[in-house]
């Protein structure tokens, strides 16, 4: 028997509404319509709960449907790689933030380009990032300190005589831009790896 139907017939048998599952579930009734019409399928997590709801074992839950499995499965897999993908762009996120810190005060001719590439690695670290609501408060103080920790390190430096001798109006709005811009993306670089790094050890 299919999941979808086996969904049904144990809701019928427990003689339970949809609504009344949904509320159990705290999902949404055309939720549970869409697993029993096998539009879609609960993920692992949800599984555990429905059997909870129905008092049944997993195993007379999905009653061996392959279909299902093979769907776990490609869930499985996708979540193994996004881990990967985490992992990696977390500790290049660290390996660049040292190396512009280096290029910064040694005055490397590299600088902007592993800028560049930390930019890139920036948005891709951002796209796998799922930020939960929980996670925004620290995610906002670490943020600002990293802000303010940048300014303090970073802004003495452009001002000691690094700044090039033109008196172009222009030309300084757009180094101290620059700057800015440059505190910023260091400082969300080192706030998502924080919030990555120690998810992806609880493979979160």
């Amino acid at each position: 028997m299919r999941f979808s139907e086996n969904l049904k017939l144990i809701r019928h048998q427990k003689q339970m509404t949809q609504t009344a599952v949904a509320d159990k579930l705290h999902v949404s009734r055309k939720t549970i319509s869409s697993w029993e019409n096998e539009r879609s399928y609960p993920d692992i997590l949800m599984l555990v709960k429905i059997s909870d709801v129905y008092d049944i074992t997993l195993d007379n839950l999905m009653k061996e449907d392959l279909g299902m499995l093979k769907q776990y499965e490609a869930q499985a897999a996708t979540s193994r790689r996004s881990i990967r993908i985490k992992l990696v762009t977390a500790y290049l996120n660290i390996g660049l933030l040292f190396l512009i810190y280096l290029s910064h005060f040694f005055g490397w001719q590299v600088g902007g380009w592993l800028m560049l590439v930390l930019l890139i690695n920036l948005i891709v670290l951002g796209t796998t990032l799922q930020v939960k609501t929980r996670d925004w408060l620290p995610a906002m103080i670490i943020l600002v300190m990293l802000l303010v920790l940048n300014f303090a390190i970073v802004w003495p430096l452009r001002l000691k005589g690094i700044l090039p001798a033109v008196n172009a109006a222009g030309y300084k709005a757009g180094y101290y831009t620059a700057s800015g811009l440059w505190i910023l993306i260091i400082s969300l670089s080192g706030c998502f790896a924080a919030l990555v790094h120690p998810k992806v050890g609880r493979k979160n």
